[in-house]
């Protein structure tokens, strides 16, 4: 069995560092960056169709939580609504929108799981790493500081 060069190992580690910072990324731009401001989307807007409609599930205070949370928008049903007023969809454009939008939407979910469990596991990586060059006692303090940093639960002592 051959063994990936170094190079290989460090564009892997390079690729799973970018993409776990463009995720975070997303995720502080959907949830910090995008709280609800006047004449925002979320706020509702007034078209020439009639009085203010609010987006798809915005919840109260308009923080633009869906039904996954603050990555996944309005339900794809209310998506499907607004659109079809936009661009005047027939039924049947409808239908096969809405059904391509359901799937995609559980394939993002796989996606967001699949991408925190590896956050997780690297964070948790890095903690052992830095707690191994540590004393017993060290360690022990680390982890109980990183309780409290992050007001996870740590895996305790190793």
């Amino acid at each position: 069995m051959n063994i990936p060069s170094p190079r290989v190992w460090l564009a892997t580690f390079m690729t799973l560092v970018f993409t776990i910072g463009l995720l975070g990324g997303i995720v502080l731009e959907r949830t910090v960056l995008h709280q609800s401001s006047p004449g925002s989307r979320v706020q509702g807007s007034r078209g020439t169709d009639g009085p203010a409609r609010v987006q798809g599930s915005r919840g109260p205070g308009g923080q633009g939580r869906g039904r996954g949370g603050p990555m996944f928008g309005p339900p794809p049903a209310a998506y499907v609504e607004d659109l079809g007023r936009a661009v005047d969809l027939t039924d049947a454009q409808r239908a096969d929108i809405l059904t391509l939008l359901q799937a995609q939407e559980a394939r993002l979910q796989q996606m967001q799981e699949d991408a925190r469990r590896v956050f997780v596991e690297e964070q948790s990586g890095l903690h052992d790493r830095m707690a191994a060059v540590m004393t017993p006692e060290q360690a022990t303090a680390f982890r109980s500081w990183i309780t409290e940093r992050t007001g996870l639960r740590g895996r305790g002592p190793r």
